[in-house]
């Protein structure tokens, strides 16, 4: 044989993993040709692959030792033979063997950087530890030096992207990106334009699937340095910013990015996020008004242009705006006209940037499906299954369903993998069936199709893209809204759940979805856990005897309106403070109140703003050092206006006309209390007066909130949970049949 043929068999009996047969075959080799030094690069190799490392390193130093030392056609042809068999490792998926094999690269050629960025990649494949991760280390060290290094870009943003998708939110991966980053943008500033988008992605993925948005900073910084102007950075970091609640930060970011907008989109989208920033700081209403004017001309004219739109991106930039209509006026007659138009333009682009997908799902086989085959097949799809208001508020529903009448999946959107969430977890533990979607809707609305689920239900409406576009598909014969926000207004949605309550009798007018009204409540939970409280009225330096307001929300839920109101309040309520708590600009808020207090003459130091807690139980646990709860307007609470109730806390709501005007109202009602429910600006002042100087009417609120978790319907999930799915027979009755047989009690419209 020549060598030709020893080489390729041996190459044989390497893959085969028959090393023992190899090493023979390497013996015979040198008998025929004691003269040809490769067939010791082979033994070596045999040997390496056999466990025998000294002996490897034996027949390599021997080989490699017998050759002139300006000739290095020996040792390139060794290292050819290791990146061959290395390449061979990987692709059978021995990362360990082609990881060892590469390490032979690097001792024979410390300057091969594309040897180290495939180590890298192989490090991450057996998930070393970042302490044991060599080749990252190497590379560091490399970039960091101040000379020009020889390496293929390509390899190298393909490793960043491997490394960032697997382990993102390790401190040394964040290093090795941000060193790699610096000596592009040092040596090679030109192909900063390559690895932006990657960061880019990263950071998108890092904020809504992993749920990390300190990490998803670090990076979102990092490509900011690479390229100031770039705008899809400059939303994202801003994004970042209002996640973080650094809103100064936020605003100026946000600013820049309107500034770098030139098409109409882009200028829409940088507006809202502006306002958002805004918004969310607390402080910077008066701002906030004139760009929220400033918005909703922009979303009048993208509207009446009817633009194609080529991306979902820009279909989550008009979609997303909707989202902070009602925190800043109650007009749901004209603002829902508005949102069901973007919601209207909005799928048709998604028809037509779909197009060319399987997206026109046929449902003519579920005509032929009745409810006497098999158990209705219910889907619920929601970003926030995790530890989140929706998440555990939805709990109550899943876990009371009726499993043998009704086939329940659970569809994950943004599904954290890389961190361990307590209520995600108990999701995937109920009798029911999960998929952990990410952010690919195809998938998820393949997904979906493919189990031939009946009623699909939407808990994130306008709050996270992916949930959207996937309703836009329509993947399910019968759509509905539930619980996460107002309705998305999608031609492809069927229903918006509701009650009697939560939304006034002329909606229907103004709603592109079927209004379905259930008997009592929109919702109901079987309560709330609760720990120690850590807030005393001492450590607070308030006397005992004093009256104690609270009001817990985010500064974009904050108007100045229903502020001075609540000052008012306090005000006419002698020995009296009010304890201010939420996500917020806390140096804008303060002077925000402050402000208002001295328009009404009142101490500022009767007003006291409360730090967060590590825990929703610890917060509500020091719920009990309120005597009155004060709710927001045009915004009310939610998961917040339950707690209290739980607590038996009294609250004070303004009731308006849009839906996230009436949560607190369905509630109480649904609690069996009317004491606190203001339909006027006069009234809301009237009750705050009335509950904080009538001590025997507080009791007497506390005694019904405590008697209600007895019998009142906010409280009985179980009753609940049996009308939901009275509601799904019937709305699947009418699909199948045409014929709409409500259960006694149910109201449409």
């Amino acid at each position: 044989m020549n060598q030709a043929t020893f080489e390729k068999q041996i190459e044989e009996l390497i893959l085969s993993k028959k090393y023992s047969h190899g090493l023979e075959l390497c013996h015979e080799w040198f008998e025929v040709e004691p003269q040809n030094l490769k067939s010791y690069l082979y033994a070596g190799l045999c040997f390496l692959l056999n466990q025998n490392e000294l002996d490897a390193q034996a027949a390599w130093m021997y080989a490699l030792s017998e050759i002139d030392g300006n000739d290095s056609e020996l040792k390139t042809q060794l290292l050819d033979l290791l990146e061959r068999v290395a390449e061979d490792q990987k692709l059978t998926e021995n990362h360990e063997i082609a990881w060892i094999l590469r390490g032979y690269i690097h001792e024979f050629n410390h300057e091969n950087i594309n040897n180290l960025l495939k180590m890298a990649q192989l490090e991450i494949l057996q998930t070393y530890q970042a302490s044991d991760r060599l080749a990252v280390k190497q590379l560091c060290s490399l970039f960091e030096q101040d000379f020009i290094l020889a390496f293929d870009l390509s390899l190298l943003l393909q490793t960043l992207s491997f490394i960032l998708e697997k382990d993102s939110l390790s401190h040394q991966t964040f290093d090795f990106v941000r060193i790699s980053a610096n000596y592009i943008l040092k040596h090679t500033p030109d192909k900063c334009n390559h690895l932006v988008p990657l960061l880019n992605q990263s950071v998108i993925r890092i904020r809504c699937v992993e749920d990390n948005a300190e990490v998803a900073l670090w990076y979102a910084k990092l490509s900011f340095d690479l390229d100031s102007k770039n705008l899809t950075t400059l939303k994202l970091l801003s994004s970042i910013y209002i996640g973080v609640a650094d809103y100064p930060n936020a605003i100026e970011i946000a600013e820049m990015a309107y500034e770098n907008a030139t098409q109409l989109i882009d200028q829409m989208f940088t507006k809202h996020l502006l306002l958002l920033a805004l918004l969310g700081g607390g402080g910077y209403w008066q701002k906030a008004i004139q760009v929220y004017g400033t918005l909703k001309d922009l979303l009048h004219q993208l509207c009446d242009s009817g633009m194609h739109m080529n991306h979902s991106n820009e279909i989550l930039s008009m979609s997303t705006p909707c989202f902070l209509f009602p925190h800043i006026e109650d007009q749901p007659k004209s603002n829902r006209l508005l949102s069901n138009k973007i919601a209207s333009l909005s799928q048709t682009n998604l028809s037509r940037i779909y197009g060319d997908q399987p997206t026109h799902f046929s449902f003519a086989s579920h005509d032929l499906r009745t409810l006497k085959t098999r158990p209705l097949r219910i889907g619920y799809l929601c970003s926030c299954f995790r530890t989140h208001p929706v998440g555990f508020l939805a709990r109550w529903l899943i876990k009371n369903h009726d499993k043998e009448k009704f086939s329940i999946y659970i569809y994950f959107v943004a599904y954290q993998k890389q961190r361990f969430d307590p209520i995600q977890d108990w999701y995937e533990h109920q009798d029911v069936s999960t998929f952990r979607g990410d952010m690919n809707v195809m998938e998820i609305a393949q997904k979906i199709y493919g189990d031939q689920i009946d009623i699909l239900i939407d808990l994130d409406s306008l709050t996270f893209h992916t949930s959207y576009e996937v309703m836009a598909l329509k993947p399910s014969p019968v759509q509905l809204t539930w619980l996460g926000f107002d309705a998305t207004g999608l031609p492809s949605m069927d229903y918006f759940l509701a009650d009697p309550y939560v939304l006034p009798d002329d909606a229907q007018t103004y709603y592109a979805e079927k209004i379905w009204r259930l008997p009592h409540t929109y919702l109901a939970v079987e309560g709330f856990e609760i720990s120690t409280p850590s807030l005393t009225r001492q450590s607070l330096e308030i006397a005992n005897d004093a009256i104690v307001y609270f009001s817990g929300q985010r500064g974009n839920k904050r108007s100045p309106h229903l502020a001075q109101l609540q000052i008012k309040i306090l005000n006419q309520v002698p020995n009296s403070y009010l304890l201010i708590k939420g996500k917020a600009d806390q140096g804008a808020v303060q002077e925000f109140f402050y402000q208002l207090a001295d328009g009404e003459e009142v101490n500022r130091e009767r007003i006291k703003f409360l730090p967060f807690v590590a825990t929703s139980e610890e917060h509500r646990a020091n719920l009990a050092i309120a005597d009155v709860i004060l709710d927001t307007y045009p915004y009310n609470g939610a998961t917040t206006t339950l707690e209290a109730l739980w607590m038996e806390i009294p609250l004070v709501t303004r009731v308006g006309e849009q839906f996230s005007a009436r949560n607190s109202y369905t509630f109480l009602v649904n609690a069996g209390v009317s004491e606190g429910i203001a339909w006027t600006d006069e009234e809301y002042v009237e009750w705050g007066i009335r509950l904080g100087t009538d001590e025997d009417l507080r009791k007497q609120v506390t005694w019904k909130l405590k008697k209600a978790k007895q019998y009142a319907p906010l409280w009985d999930a179980q009753q609940f949970t049996r009308e939901v799915e009275n509601a799904y027979e019937a709305m699947w009755n009418y699909y199948v049949t045409g014929n709409m047989e409500l259960p006694q009690g149910h109201i449409i419209g």
